[in-house]
């Protein structure tokens, strides 16, 4: 339930995604009929280095940043919705247990969670979701979630020195989650949720990968690998900055001197880490969970690069689709349709933040 201010109007939250290149920010507003209207839409470009998979490195620096970004995109709420992800802080595990009552495992979680987690299980915060019964009808699958508290806590004090408040800090899986189940999922028969979707956030130090099965986020995987290895072939290839790499990659743009043919042989080659990598990430999971994997949603900067998604369906064999995270949000005359319809796949995880309320788990 939202908590409500002394003139009993709702306290609302909005969304924000820390990546390493660029932070964004969704603000929705419930609307009384049903669904959502896009209020705020926003991106700013970080100094790289700041964030360094999905730990801070210099929380001065991003706080003012953050800062920034809230007084550019005219954010009023003061309470947040944050994710955090990282492959060596966060572990995400489908697990079986015995069945019992929620109550009886949260006091056993702490102790099967040991097997998983391989770090100590002091260090570490946990949470789980019983997802349903197995075949077995005596046991029943279980979402194990470990975060690093020493992650959590960089992270609490990061949102102190930007002066907002945490009201959720949640997974980057799970925002995914919650965002392809509020524009996919919604409305469809019973046998279109039975199909197995993997979300591929693509951004510039590292890809998560969730898998979504019945609406329900069932696997996670981070890895340190994002578009920044392309951005940093050409400016050795080159002898460019970081920002005249970044408009080739965004806009196409060539300086004078640069030959188009080079620039896409060397996106290609870079490109090819990414593409191995998601590949690999497929295989990883249909080979250990027995799933066949249905549809591919590709977010992130990663998907607005020309032809990525082709060659990933090529690649894969799968389909691949660009993911929209504003497509079942009502956009109000005032906001820019076009830099919505062009960069809204960076949005994904912060539109699934923004879907959050104040008060939940």
């Amino acid at each position: 339930m939202p908590i409500y201010d002394m003139f009993f109007k709702p306290l609302t939250l909005f969304g924000l995604d820390i990546g390493s290149s660029y932070i964004k920010v969704v603000q929705l507003k419930k609307l009384k009929k049903a669904g959502y209207e896009l209020e705020i839409f926003d991106m700013l470009p970080i100094q790289p280095g700041l964030v360094e998979d999905g730990a801070i490195i210099n929380k001065a620096k991003l706080a003012e940043s953050i800062k920034s970004l809230i007084k550019k995109a005219n954010i009023k709420s003061n309470y947040v919705a944050v994710s955090i992800s990282g492959h060596s802080s966060v572990i995400i595990k489908t697990i079986t247990m015995p069945e019992m009552s929620e109550e009886e495992m949260a006091k056993s979680i702490r102790f099967e969670a040991e097997q998983y987690v391989p770090f100590g299980i002091d260090d570490v915060n946990l949470d789980f979701q019983i997802l349903g019964k197995k075949n077995d009808e005596s046991q029943v699958e279980v979402l194990l979630v470990a975060v690093k508290k020493d992650l959590l806590e960089e992270y609490y004090k990061l949102l102190e020195i930007a002066e907002i408040t945490p009201a959720v800090i949640d997974v980057t899986g799970f925002a995914l989650a919650n965002m392809y189940d509020y524009n996919y999922a919604q409305g469809k028969a019973t046998d279109e949720l039975e199909s197995v979707v993997a979300i591929f956030d693509i951004g510039a130090g590292n890809i998560n990968m969730t898998v979504i099965k019945k609406t329900n986020p069932v696997f996670t995987r981070d890895s340190a690998i994002g578009v920044r290895i392309i951005t940093e072939s050409l400016e050795k290839n080159f002898q460019i900055d970081h920002e005249t790499a970044e408009g080739i990659l965004k806009n196409g743009t060539l300086p004078p001197d640069m030959n188009s043919d080079e620039v896409s042989n060397i996106i290609a080659t870079a490109s090819e880490e990414i593409l191995t990598d998601i590949n690999g990430s497929i295989e990883y999971y249909m080979s250990n969970y027995s799933d066949q994997i249905d549809k591919v949603l590709v977010c992130g900067g990663g998907a607005l690069l020309g032809q990525f998604a082709d060659t990933l369906a090529e690649r894969t064999g799968l389909e691949i689709i660009i993911a929209e995270p504003f497509k079942n949000v009502t956009i109000p005359k005032g906001l820019d349709k076009e830099f919505i319809k062009t960069m809204g796949a960076m949005g994904a995880t912060a539109m699934g933040l923004a879907l959050r309320e104040i008060g939940d788990k």
